[in-house]
């Protein structure tokens, strides 16, 4: 054992170079592995120090009284309660001079003790008057230490002035998903009217327990009185919220986790199959040194020891590497995603696990080229070491990969049909594993096809590109496996791609029936339009169109219960910007849509009377998505009417498309900037809806993209190992080439055409597969939400993906290339 053990060591001694691509292919698998693990660990920590942090600063809470006065008063009088204080938990509106929106209101406790953060610069609030913010917030509403906003509840009141008096520093991690913060008094909350949600926060005297407290508590508002003011409230420690807490929201890091150690687990197939296709290669090229050892006296165990202890070693020092390389880029990860607020965690028995994974793939991988390794009779140490391919692997497929392929390919096939035609996502996701397992057995025979068929294209480089055709051919057993692994990372690229493109598609056409135009800006309680707003939106990168408009009574009620509307008035150019055909006469009064479902007397063709300052009309009823812009509490009629009625009806709306080529986010922010001064003034459309699904389906799609791009990387890595090899194996024969007048830079394209034929291949059939995919997945998860999908393929996207690919098949050609063009004529041909 100890001999074999020396030989194995040895050899990768010796021979650095032939073993360098599997490390790294074992290090890139296993360190995204550990960093996985770490950044998932890492952000659970932040979240429960993020969400605890309020819990843990009292020693019991009274959660949710429903009515705190009583229940407040007679905490207070229980023995071995130092404080009690209420904490109030609304949501509010502000305005600003820069931005507007509504925000999380959270009640600064007045007693530091329970105070959960500190503050990054500014004061505490004094009063009513004054709030601190979140950094973020703070950043996003472009507001600072003076900034002057208001402050209104969701009732008719008109607003609370406050002023910003300090910058919270507030420690947020983004998967907990949280809105903007603001922080003020119990003060401002009465004055906000918002103190009907809220707790209590009791603190214990010295040398009272919380659990002592909390049966205390339970005990003295146990009578009927307290007990009715106390409701549906909760009396639970500090300590016991805080773990609920943390048990509710770390989940979402739980669940980021498992789809990171998903991506992972794709790392570490393709990873899997360079590492095997690598040492298919080495043991290729040293089958007369293992056909020697044979002769010498090695039996077959010894021989397969001893290749299985090269990837024991291999994977050992490999896996090492990795887990300390996942532990950095983790930590790292961490830092910028800034959910290491709870400081590094570092889970080992999973990084154990990762060490194990990485370990036990390589030898898995080792097993098969092991095997055949061994299967070599001695008298081949006669023959000459051409780097040919043994003879069972130019031989055709065998019958039984053929029928397991196509049979596993062919069901997939079908269960991934039916389940995007019934729209059922599980049998969908059944099909297409199916499939991609029997694709995967096939690709042995199909990729040379594939490679056939775009060999003709290296024509255009000349005899280098013919002879780099002519050496990917050679072995297409090799070639085939090689381009696999890219194959696979592409595939599921593409597949991301087609389906966030349909999905959002679908929801452009979908949002496109439900707003009749792209932005709609008006008044909420029906005001004119003051001028400068108008001058304002124009500004914002939309043309917008006016919509003139006046206060009404109709002779019937509308299902809202009232005959009071807003009649609009849509100019010609406002007409021009609806997502939906609108044929609108003076006869012809619009109603929203729902109002025909839910009032037969609304229903189309009916008769409505409209009443504008005592002139009245009597219109045709139509129903139509176009008086939906004016929120469900508007009639439309043309501007002719409109002036016999009402001869100066002022603007109350702008309608406006958006430019095709304008960023929806972008304008929707100018936009809300434009109205920021005026807390009236809403802008809807279906512009808002698709700016915040077009930023969540990218933010979704370029992470994925980054995770699978790791997998393609290791594939990558692939290409570049297996060239090397092949070069080694060609020493003599470029040795041959160069002698016969092939110059330097030939050898070299030659080499780099071989390499982008193989990458082409795998990026082509990767496309296809994923385009099919896509388009399968696309049909099952949208349409099981019950929408008509719309199917889009993303064409400037899947260029960009075949580029990438032949760029970095180049890319991984430069060092093979090199050593190649660095071969002496005379000293190759020397060698035996």
């Amino acid at each position: 054992m100890t001999a074999v053990l020396s030989r194995a060591w040895a050899q990768i001694r010796c021979y650095p170079r032939r073993v360098v691509a599997v490390v790294l292919a074992i290090v890139l698998g296993v360190g995204f592995t550990a960093a996985a693990v770490v950044f998932s660990s890492t952000t659970s920590a932040g979240l429960a120090a993020t969400i605890s942090g309020k819990a843990l600063r009292v020693d019991v809470m009274i959660s949710g009284p429903d009515s705190i006065g009583p229940v407040l008063a007679a905490t207070r009088k229980v023995e071995g309660v130092r404080l009690a204080e209420p904490l109030y938990d609304n949501s509010a509106r502000y305005t600003s001079a820069q931005a507007k929106g509504s925000a999380s209101l959270a009640s600064l406790p007045a007693e530091p003790a329970l105070r959960w953060f500190g503050l990054s610069t500014g004061s505490w609030p004094a009063g009513a008057d004054q709030i601190v913010i979140d950094a973020g917030t703070a950043e996003q509403a472009n507001l600072k230490v003076g900034s002057t906003l208001t402050l209104s509840g969701w009732g008719a009141g008109p607003g609370t002035p406050v002023t910003v008096s300090g910058i919270a520093d507030v420690a947020s991690a983004p998967l907990t998903a949280g809105n903007e913060q603001f922080f003020g008094t119990a003060a401002l909350f009465r004055a906000l009217q918002l103190t009907d949600f809220g707790s209590i926060a009791v603190l214990a005297d010295p040398g009272t327990s919380a659990g002592v407290l909390r049966d205390r508590l339970a005990a003295a508002l146990a009578d009927p009185a307290s007990a009715a003011a106390l409701g549906s409230g909760q009396l639970v420690t500090g300590a016991a919220l805080a773990h609920q807490q943390v048990l509710a929201m770390t989940g979402h890091a739980d669940v980021f986790g498992l789809l990171l150690l998903g991506f992972a687990a794709i790392a570490m197939v393709v990873a899997a199959m360079v590492i095997a296709t690598t040492f298919s290669i080495l043991l290729t090229q040293r089958r007369r040194e293992l056909a020697l050892l044979r002769c010498v006296g090695a039996s077959t165990r010894q021989v397969r020891r001893q290749v299985l202890l090269e990837g024991l070693l291999l994977g050992i020092g490999g896996s090492a590497i990795g887990v300390a390389v996942g532990i950095g880029i983790g930590a790292l990860a961490a830092g910028i995603a800034g959910t290491d607020v709870g400081g590094l965690s570092i889970d080992p028995p999973l990084l154990t696990a990762a060490f194990g994974i990485g370990v036990l793939v390589t030898l898995l991988a080792a097993a098969w080229p092991a095997a055949r390794a061994v299967r070599v009779p001695p008298l081949a140490a006669l023959r000459p070491a051409t780097g040919a391919p043994e003879e069972s692997d130019v031989r055709a497929v065998s019958r039984m990969r053929w029928i397991f392929g196509a049979l596993l390919t062919a069901c997939g096939v079908f269960a991934l049909v039916y389940g995007a035609g019934a729209r059922t996502v599980s049998i969908a996701i059944l099909g297409a594993t199916v499939s991609a397992l029997g694709i995967l057995l096939l690709t042995r025979s199909v990729l040379p096809a594939v490679l056939g068929l775009l060999s003709p294209l290296a024509g255009v480089a000349g005899a280098p590109g013919r002879m780099a055709a002519a050496n990917s051919r050679r072995n297409p057993g090799r070639s085939a496996a090689t381009s696999t692994a890219l194959l696979i990372g592409v595939a599921l690229i593409v597949t991301l791609q087609v389906g966030a493109a349909s999905a959002s598609a679908t929801l452009d056409n979908e949002l496109s029936g439900r707003y009749p135009v792209d932005v709609a800006i008006a008044d909420s309680t029906g005001k004119p339009l003051p001028p400068n707003v108008i001058d304002d939106v124009a500004a914002s990168g939309v043309d917008p169109a006016p919509v003139s408009g006046a206060a009404a009574t109709l002779d019937r009620e509308t299902p809202m219960g009232s005959r009071d509307v807003l009649v609009l008035a849509p100019s010609a150019g406002a007409l021009a910007v609806s997502n939906t055909p609108v044929s609108l006469t003076d006869e012809t009064v619009i109603v929203p849509s729902w109002w025909s479902e839910h009032d037969s007397a609304m229903m189309p063709g009916s008769t409505l009377t409209v009443t504008i300052s005592g002139r009245s009309a009597t219109f045709t009823v139509a129903a139509g998505h176009l008086a939906d812009a004016g929120g469900g509490a508007a009639v439309v009629i043309s501007q002719r009417s409109l002036q016999q009625l009402t001869p100066r009806a002022p603007t109350v709306a702008l309608w406006a498309a958006l430019p095709a080529a304008a960023n929806a986010g972008e304008v929707t922010a100018a936009l809300q900037r434009a109205t920021a001064s005026h807390a009236d003034i809403e802008v809807t459309g279906s512009a808002l809806e698709r700016a915040s699904t077009e930023s969540t389906l990218g933010s979704l799609l370029t992470l994925a993209t980054a995770l699978l791009a790791v997998a393609v990387l290791i594939a990558i890595v692939g290409i570049g190992n297996t060239l090397g090899l092949s070069v080694l194996e060609r020493s003599r024969e470029s040795a041959l080439l160069r002698a016969l007048g092939l110059q330097r830079r030939q050898l070299h394209g030659m080499v780099a055409v071989e390499a982008v034929l193989l990458a082409a291949v795998g990026a082509v059939a990767g496309i296809v597969l994923g385009v099919g995919y896509g388009i399968a997945g696309a049909l099952a998860t949208v349409g099981s939400a019950g929408r008509a999908t719309v199917i889009a393929l993303p064409w400037g996207q899947l260029g960009i993906v075949l580029v990438v690919a032949l760029v970095a098949g180049l890319l991984a050609s430069v060092v093979p290339a090199a050593r190649a063009a660095r071969v002496q004529p005379a000293v190759a041909l020397a060698e035996a």
